[in-house]
C-alpha cells in the first residue's frame, strides 16, 4: 500500500482531531484539511521559486557560475553591480553581459544602474 502526501496530511489532521474528541465525520474532516494543507504547500513552493535565478534564459555554465559563487536568487543578482559580476571567478565580460542582459529582460537594473 502506498501512501501519499495527501494521506500522510490527513493522518496528521485525523490525529489532531482525535486528540482534541472531536466528533462527526474525522476522516471528511482530515481529508479537507489534508487538501488545504496540499494547497498551502503548494502556494509556497511557488513563491520560493519566483525568484529563483533559473527563471533567467541562461546557460548552464552561466547559473552554475553564478550558483559557485553563493547567487541563488535573482535578488541576489539585484544587489551587485556589473563590476562585481565580472570579480565572479569564471565570469568573464560576456557571461557577466549575458547576466545582466536577463536581468534588463524580467524589468530589473543591477546596483548602480540608472
Amino acid at each position: 500500500m502506498n501512501i501519499d502526501l495527501r494521506d500522510w496530511f490527513a493522518g496528521l489532521a485525523m490525529q489532531s482531531f482525535l486528540n482534541q474528541s472531536h466528533t462527526g465525520v474525522i476522516g471528511k474532516e482530515a481529508y479537507m484539511l489534508a487538501d488545504l494543507m496540499l494547497e498551502a504547500r503548494i502556494i509556497s513552493i511557488h513563491e520560493k521559486n519566483k525568484d529563483t535565478i533559473h527563471l533567467m534564459y541562461l546557460d548552464k555554465r552561466s547559473i552554475n557560475v553564478l550558483k559557485a559563487h553563493g547567487v541563488f536568487r535573482i535578488s541576489d543578482l539585484l544587489n551587485m553591480t556589473f563590476t562585481d559580476l565580472m570579480k565572479i571567478p569564471n565570469c568573464g565580460s560576456y557571461t557577466a553581459k549575458k547576466i545582466r542582459q536577463e536581468v534588463h529582460k524580467l524589468g530589473y537594473k543591477l546596483k548602480g544602474e540608472q
